[in-house]
């Protein structure tokens, strides 16, 4: 089953167990559910194309953090005018050849980073081998595939880790 397809419930219960084992509920982000973000105090809510309005959820829950999945640079620009407090920007690279997910480019990512004044997480395809090439115009990432397909998921964490905070 899809995390996508859990009930209000069984993400609630997760963010529950996520918060008992020292996660803060500010560092978790509820995907397209604004109800349990807001019902768990996390830290925020990530909106689809499929989801609530940036401005209504602004409207009806002004305290949570909201961001918006974006592929285009006039989407971006409407989150941004709509109140949205960042952008996910993906597929910066091909993530899975199984999906039909084309890749934007870096040159797409640094347009939007001249454009929008709001932070920009760069998402798809992601790995500790390209990172670097994403990190300078994107105020974050976000990583899926890397972290599923890890055989070794405490190294490559702790590599993504070093590559946001170099020393």
């Amino acid at each position: 089953m899809k995390v996508k397809a859990w009930s209000a419930y069984k993400l609630y219960t997760l963010i529950e167990r996520l918060v008992d084992k020292g996660i803060p509920p500010s560092k978790i982000y509820v995907n397209d559910r604004v109800d349990v973000a807001v019902a768990a105090k996390a830290g925020g809510v990530q909106l689809s194309y499929r989801s609530l309005p940036v401005d209504k959820v602004r409207e009806s829950f002004s305290g949570i953090r909201i961001g918006k999945t974006i592929h285009t640079m006039d989407e971006a620009k409407r989150a941004e005018a709509e109140g949205a407090d960042y952008v996910m920007f993906g597929h910066v690279f091909a993530a899975d050849p199984s999906l039909d997910t084309p890749e934007q480019g870096l040159e797409k990512l640094i347009e939007l980073k001249e454009e929008i004044n709001i932070p920009i997480l760069a998402t798809g395809g992601i790995t500790t081998k390209n990172a670097e090439k994403v990190l300078p115009y994107a105020d974050g990432i976000a990583v899926q595939s890397s972290m599923w397909q890890a055989t070794d998921r405490p190294s490559m964490i702790k590599h993504f880790y070093n590559l946001m905070r170099p020393e």
